[in-house]
Protein backbone atom coordinates (compact mmCIF):
# COMPACT_ATOMS: atom_id res chain seq x y z
CA UNK A 1 0.00 0.00 0.00
CA UNK A 2 0.93 3.40 -0.42
CA UNK A 3 -0.31 6.82 0.67
CA UNK A 4 -2.23 9.12 -1.86
CA UNK A 5 -3.31 12.38 -2.05
CA UNK A 6 -7.27 12.39 -2.31
CA UNK A 7 -7.81 16.00 -3.38
CA UNK A 8 -7.86 19.45 -1.58
CA UNK A 9 -10.54 21.67 -0.91
CA UNK A 10 -11.54 24.50 -2.82
CA UNK A 11 -11.66 26.97 -0.02
CA UNK A 12 -10.88 27.22 3.81
CA UNK A 13 -12.42 23.73 4.73
CA UNK A 14 -12.59 24.44 8.31
CA UNK A 15 -11.86 20.55 8.94
CA UNK A 16 -10.05 20.48 12.45
CA UNK A 17 -9.45 16.77 13.35
CA UNK A 18 -9.60 13.01 11.89
CA UNK A 19 -9.79 9.46 13.32
CA UNK A 20 -9.86 6.54 12.21
CA UNK A 21 -12.25 3.96 13.36
CA UNK A 22 -11.72 -0.16 12.86
CA UNK A 23 -14.87 -2.41 13.32
CA UNK A 24 -17.04 -4.37 10.36
CA UNK A 25 -15.75 -1.73 7.74
CA UNK A 26 -13.17 1.02 8.18
CA UNK A 27 -14.02 4.39 8.45
CA UNK A 28 -12.27 7.49 8.30
CA UNK A 29 -14.06 10.93 10.66
CA UNK A 30 -13.80 14.13 9.88
CA UNK A 31 -14.40 17.18 11.92
CA UNK A 32 -15.56 21.07 10.65
CA UNK A 33 -15.09 23.22 13.74
CA UNK A 34 -18.29 24.99 12.98
CA UNK A 35 -20.58 25.51 10.40
CA UNK A 36 -23.25 27.82 10.27
CA UNK A 37 -26.77 26.18 11.27
CA UNK A 38 -29.27 29.09 11.27
CA UNK A 39 -28.90 32.98 10.98
CA UNK A 40 -27.56 33.22 14.74
CA UNK A 41 -26.39 29.43 15.27
CA UNK A 42 -23.03 27.62 14.62
CA UNK A 43 -22.51 23.86 15.20
CA UNK A 44 -19.54 21.34 14.64
CA UNK A 45 -20.35 18.37 11.70
CA UNK A 46 -18.30 15.72 12.15
CA UNK A 47 -18.02 13.40 8.61
CA UNK A 48 -17.87 9.87 7.93
CA UNK A 49 -16.04 8.51 5.04
CA UNK A 50 -15.91 4.73 4.60
CA UNK A 51 -12.85 3.31 3.34
CA UNK A 52 -13.34 0.51 0.35
CA UNK A 53 -10.48 -2.13 0.06
CA UNK A 54 -8.62 -0.20 -2.95
CA UNK A 55 -8.43 2.86 -0.41
CA UNK A 56 -11.00 5.20 -1.74
CA UNK A 57 -13.63 7.23 0.52
CA UNK A 58 -17.01 7.43 0.18
CA UNK A 59 -18.74 9.88 2.23
CA UNK A 60 -21.90 7.77 4.25
CA UNK A 61 -23.10 9.96 6.56
CA UNK A 62 -22.85 13.60 8.53
CA UNK A 63 -24.08 14.45 11.88
CA UNK A 64 -23.85 17.96 13.20
CA UNK A 65 -23.01 17.79 17.04
CA UNK A 66 -25.00 19.33 19.69
CA UNK A 67 -22.65 22.04 20.74
CA UNK A 68 -24.11 25.38 19.74
CA UNK A 69 -22.32 28.48 19.19
CA UNK A 70 -22.66 32.02 18.01
CA UNK A 71 -18.97 32.12 16.72
CA UNK A 72 -17.69 30.57 14.08
CA UNK A 73 -14.25 30.02 15.22
CA UNK A 74 -15.05 28.07 18.45
CA UNK A 75 -16.09 24.49 17.93
CA UNK A 76 -14.20 20.60 18.16
CA UNK A 77 -10.82 21.21 18.03
CA UNK A 78 -9.97 17.54 18.71
CA UNK A 79 -11.47 14.16 17.91
CA UNK A 80 -11.10 10.64 18.93
CA UNK A 81 -12.74 7.41 18.21
CA UNK A 82 -13.38 4.92 21.04
CA UNK A 83 -14.83 0.99 20.67
CA UNK A 84 -16.21 -0.93 23.67
CA UNK A 85 -18.05 -3.87 24.66
CA UNK A 86 -21.19 -3.71 25.81
CA UNK A 87 -23.31 -6.62 26.65
CA UNK A 88 -21.25 -8.62 24.04
CA UNK A 89 -21.61 -5.99 21.45
CA UNK A 90 -19.10 -3.67 20.19
CA UNK A 91 -20.36 -0.04 20.59
CA UNK A 92 -18.31 2.95 18.40
CA UNK A 93 -18.32 6.30 19.95
CA UNK A 94 -16.63 9.97 19.07
CA UNK A 95 -15.06 11.79 22.23
CA UNK A 96 -14.53 15.86 20.98
CA UNK A 97 -12.64 18.37 22.51
CA UNK A 98 -14.89 21.49 22.54
CA UNK A 99 -12.76 24.76 22.39
CA UNK A 100 -14.18 27.99 24.37
CA UNK A 101 -16.20 27.30 27.08
CA UNK A 102 -18.22 24.61 26.19
CA UNK A 103 -18.10 25.34 22.60
CA UNK A 104 -19.97 28.82 23.49
CA UNK A 105 -17.04 31.09 23.29
CA UNK A 106 -17.60 33.55 26.23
Amino acid sequence: KSNKLIGLPKEDSGFEAITFGEGNEQRLYVVKENVQFSDTEYRPIILEYAISPAGDLRQTRSCYVDAHSKYENKGLEGVQHITRMESGEEKHYLLGLCEGNFCKGT
